[in-house]
């Protein structure tokens, strides 16, 4: 009997983000983990060892995407999945899973790429080599909107990557944009994945609606 596979989404509070400036003289992979583990440590407080660190060790540019997760419940569910007759084959943040299915159609040039979800917006920034910023927030209040998070990572980037254009991603057009963004924006729904066929739209739209709890 051939072995199920299953494809975990996560809400974006679940999974810590970050993007790393990496230091010179970093000689191997190793050394790379243990650097990434060491910022992990300090940004959060905790230990590194009861965490996932995921990467991709060929991204180039001195800028690099760091995803965390609490490493307990990810093997508590592999445990039961596999007790099951099914193994965990990937697991990601709804950003990236959005993010990844519209990877080939953003500007190459650079971009804003926003996530709505139930409960969180994030925001990635990425240029034309590699992912530049990354941030998230709970909805609910006036500083977590994608505006005000636009307006933040305008603060903290050139001039060049302020005029990015920005794509939204989510199971709600985020309305606070309108009339407060002067670049090019287009929203995307969730459920409008160009890897979907039409009978999964329907299953993605069902799941989504518990991907944050």
């Amino acid at each position: 009997m051939k072995q199920a596979s299953a494809h975990l989404t996560l809400g974006d509070g679940l999974v810590h983000c970050f993007v790393a400036t990496l230091p010179d003289g970093l000689r191997n992979v190793n050394e790379l983990e243990r650097y990434l583990a060491a910022r992990l440590e300090a940004l959060l407080g905790v230990t590194a060892e009861d965490w996932k660190i995921a990467f991709n060790p060929d991204a180039r540019g001195q800028r690099m995407l760091v995803c965390a997760c609490e490493r307990s419940p990810l093997e508590n569910l592999e445990t039961l999945l596999l007790g099951r007759q099914c193994r965990l084959a990937s697991c990601q943040p709804f950003w990236m899973r959005e993010f990844s299915a519209r990877r080939k159609l953003l500007p190459e040039s650079g971009v804003w790429f926003a996530a709505v979800g139930r409960q969180d917006v994030s925001l990635i920034g990425h240029d034309a080599r590699n992912f530049i910023e990354y941030q998230t927030a709970r909805l609910g209040d006036s500083t977590s909107t994608v505006a005000s998070l636009l307006q933040r990572c305008r603060l903290t980037h050139g001039e060049t990557q302020a005029r990015y254009p920005v794509w939204v991603s989510g199971i709600t057009p985020p309305s606070d944009l309108e009339g407060c963004w002067d670049g090019l924006l287009r929203f995307v729904p969730a459920t409008d994945n160009p890897h979907f066929k039409d009978s999964e739209k329907s299953r993605y739209r069902m799941a989504l609606a518990g991907v944050d709890r």
